[in-house]
């Protein structure tokens, strides 16, 4: 853990007195700056401020500390139409958080108060480990082009210990700061990814009363509540919907099998990116005692869409389900699906093994369990 990151327990989430000062070269109208944040209720606060050779100062009060964004508009443009955005991160805490940069928000400097401090700490740890992570990734599609090589045979090891390397730095810091605000933020992006029994759980049990108790926290903990249903180990929830033709399919007519429930949808570029993945582990396991069943989130109406899909993917090799209807699907809600693609490994006793597994990660893990 670097030593930059020095504990920083929270006098308490009670209201919050913050200034905001920043400094962006020597912009001026029509250039614009909002701030946004939510209050209590998770309702959007907004509020905007013109820069005046470069200077705009923010001033307010927040219940609780939270985190906001700042968005800068260098023209004054409609927020609506804007294609690109210049915006940075911060949190709204007691005392003056100062921005200064000669250009932008994504060059600016982040000072002033400890949390604010925190997570620029937080940033330059990890940054050496995230660069790495990118020019693996880069590698990995030059790799994918090719298509003679095998990326996680060669490489594999390296990137995670990159990924291990970067989650240190925020593990390290939930544990050392149980107080802290930041500790949720950090733990935040592990929930969906991470065993929760085993991990994600005891993490956000160590955290302080006042922490988990907050507007975030409070949602954090309903999030950490509802993937107990579907965490590794957990008996995997049936579901039953009609498959191409029509005829009801359930997840538990696969006991007995190796399955991947795959949630994706014909909308979904992501999704349809990932696809070949799919289709190519299935073709090399499905003498295995290996299945897939796609479960489409395409809404009601949409279904010479999916069936498009699913033809031009050659999706139909596995079967495919979807309930096509206009609010949330009933199999996407049982397992928490928030975003798409995702996945999850079923084994023939009907348990959950593993969550999310993308492209050769895929195999890799079909092969270990599939001898």
């Amino acid at each position: 853990m670097t030593g930059a990151l020095l504990f920083c327990g929270l006098s308490g989430f009670a209201q919050q007195h913050f200034t905001v000062e920043g400094k962006i070269g020597h912009l001026g109208a029509p250039a614009k700056v909002y701030l946004n944040y939510r209050d209590t209720l998770g309702q959007v606060i907004t509020d905007t401020a013109t820069l005046n050779d470069g200077q705009f100062t923010f001033k307010g009060t927040s219940a609780e500390i939270t985190d906001a964004s700042l968005l800068l508009v260098h023209e004054g443009e409609d927020l609506r139409t804007l294609r690109q955005f210049d915006r940075m991160f911060i949190i709204l805490e007691n005392g003056v958080i100062k921005v200064s940069s000669a250009d932008s928000l994504v060059h600016a400097t982040l000072t002033g108060t400890p949390l604010n401090d925190d997570y620029v700490a937080i940033v330059k740890g990890k940054r050496p480990y995230e660069q790495k992570i990118r020019e693996l990734a880069d590698l990995q599609s030059n790799y994918n082009m090719e298509g003679s090589k095998n990326f996680l045979q060669d490489h594999g090891a390296e990137r995670e210990a990159a990924i291990a390397a970067a989650e240190k730095v925020d593990m390290d810091y939930i544990t050392t700061h149980p107080g802290s605000y930041m500790s949720l933020l950090v733990l935040q992006p592990y929930i969906d990814s991470k065993p929760i029994a085993g991990d994600i759980g005891p993490k956000f049990a160590a955290l302080s009363a006042e922490t988990r108790n907050s507007r975030i926290g409070r949602a954090v903990g309903a999030h950490i509540e509802a993937l107990k249903k579907t965490d590794i180990n957990a008996i995997a929830p049936d579901f039953t919907q009609p498959d191409t033709s029509g005829k009801a399919v359930s997840l538990s007519s696969f006991r007995g099998k190796y399955v991947l429930v795959d949630f994706w949808a014909s909308w979904c570029k992501p999704c349809r990116a990932e696809n070949p993945n799919v289709v190519s582990a299935f073709n090399k396991f499905k003498d295995k005692n290996f299945v897939v069943l796609g479960v489409s989130l395409d809404y009601a109406g949409a279904k010479s869409q999916w069936l498009e899909a699913i033809a031009k993917d050659h999706l139909e090799q596995f079967t495919q389900v979807a309930a096509l209807v206009q609010g949330e699907n009933s199999a996407a809600k049982a397992y928490n699906i928030t975003a798409i693609p995702q996945n999850f490994l079923i084994s023939p006793e009907g348990k959950i093994i593993a969550k999310n597994l993308r492209g050769e990660e895929l195999q890799s893990k079909l092969a270990s369990i599939l001898h």
